[in-house]
């Protein structure tokens, strides 16, 4: 049976290189046979007898919006993986707000982070940074989702505002993909 004996990690500026070091027993081949699906064959044939490397490319994308008074300017910024597949892995979301308005006063606020699919629908995580100006959050997320048929990506903050009696909130969604209806909370 072919076993995973080792993975290093080779990781540049731009990109970061997973390499697996696969060991299999000959002894165990009783009979390779032509099957109608040889893709799955060659695909098993290189799963077995060859290392595998992937490049996992970083970025990050940011987005800022505006209350509906303009005094209060809110920002989330996404970082993520992607690998070759096209596969995307949010590490950690950062962001914060800037009150450009005294008379405004922020009561709280929530982040929402979410890296969901067909390979994990489970990959969501709430925040809550409380009245801080600025914050930053790992995600501990670490399966890699592909942009399909109902899957999310992306982070959320909803900044609470109050002047005097007055009550509204501010939404700032910074999607990198979104497939279906998925909820990024």
């Amino acid at each position: 049976m072919a076993e995973v004996t080792d993975e290093i990690v080779y990781a540049t500026e731009t990109a970061e290189y997973h390499v697996q070091e696969i060991e299999f027993n000959t002894s165990d081949i009783v009979e390779i046979t032509e099957t109608e699906d040889d893709f799955n064959l060659a695909k098993f044939v290189d799963n077995l007898f060859f290392e595998k490397a992937y490049a996992a490319t970083s970025g990050n994308q940011t987005k800022d919006g505006w209350d509906s008074s303009y005094g209060v300017n809110g920002r989330v910024t996404v970082y993520y993986k992607k690998d070759n597949s096209n596969r995307y892995l949010i590490t950690s979301v950062s962001g914060g707000y800037s009150n450009y308005d005294s008379s405004i006063q922020i009561t709280d606020q929530s982040v929402a982070v979410a890296c969901a699919g067909g390979e994990s629908s489970g990959q969501k995580k709430s925040f809550y940074p409380g009245t801080s100006s600025s914050w930053s959050y790992n995600t501990g997320f670490s399966t890699y989702v592909t942009p399909a048929i109902y899957a999310i990506g992306g982070g959320q903050v909803t900044i609470n505002l109050k002047r005097n009696s007055s009550r509204w909130s501010l939404n700032v969604n910074n999607i990198l993909f979104s497939a279906g209806s998925m909820p990024i909370r």
